[in-house]
């Protein structure tokens, strides 16, 4: 099980862009757990505007997976995970509990980990 996930997570460089995904932080296969931001569309690799952090870390310029959820906010491929959504994964998915987080929260949790 773990194998499949991780392999949907990180096979995002064969998707074509219009593809329906699930955007999430991570899983916890023992727990069955997913912290997913959402559902989204993955819309192909673009280069952010602004220069973003995460876990501390200042981002590389550069072309990254941009994920457009269903509820309009824009996620960036080094700040979750997607997998796609399909026959097989949903059957998968069928299996865990999901916890929807929220991506500003997220997004401010990352930058009050770099300022301290």
């Amino acid at each position: 099980m773990a194998e499949i996930i991780r392999y949907f997570g990180e096979s995002y460089r064969e998707l074509e862009p219009g593809t329906r995904v699930v955007a999430y932080r991570n899983i916890d296969v023992e727990e069955r757990i997913i912290y997913a931001f959402g559902r989204g569309v993955y819309e192909g690799e673009f280069t952010p505007e602004q220069e973003f952090t995460k876990n501390g870390s200042l981002i590389e310029p550069r072309p990254y997976p941009r994920i457009r959820l269903n509820n309009g906010r824009v996620l960036w491929g080094y700040e979750s995970e997607l997998m796609p959504i399909d026959e097989d994964i949903a059957d998968i998915l069928c299996e865990f509990d999901v916890i929807v987080i929220d991506a500003d929260n997220a997004r401010r949790e990352s930058r009050e980990i770099s300022l301290n």
